[in-house]
């Protein structure tokens, strides 16, 4: 957990300095509170960093944000319009498209991200 730590840390440095930016570093902080598993500060993060810049990954991880608070009606909105971003979009392709050779971020992303994907109603594959 010490590099989400430190992700968000940054994130939230940058924010300071840009704000509001084009939505990286809230994209980041919305990440990193994600990965740390406090998903209602990564709500608030990840809805900014969507309402800043709505890109498909964006999307994927408010997405997963509100999967893992259990608020299934704005899941469902977010899964929408995640997969009218990215049709097909499926937590395998997640997996292939940001491969990082360390298996810890694949734990985190399994226990956090995907996790709240399947909650969502996104696949896996």
């Amino acid at each position: 957990m010490g590099r989400a730590a430190d992700a968000l840390a940054a994130a939230q440095h940058a924010a300071a300095l840009d704000p509001p930016g084009g939505g990286d570093p809230q994209l980041l902080t919305c990440k990193s509170y994600l990965y740390l598993g406090r998903y209602e500060d990564a709500v608030a993060a990840c809805e900014k960093s969507a309402g800043l810049n709505n890109s498909w990954i964006d999307q994927v991880y408010l997405t997963a944000a509100y999967g893992q608070r259990g608020e299934s009606a704005k899941a469902r909105i977010a899964r929408d319009e995640l997969l009218k971003l990215q049709p097909a979009y499926t937590i395998d392709r997640y997996r292939k498209t940001w491969y990082s050779g360390s298996p810890a971020f694949f734990d985190l992303v399994e226990k956090h991200l995907a996790a709240g994907l399947r909650k969502a109603g996104i696949p896996e594959r």
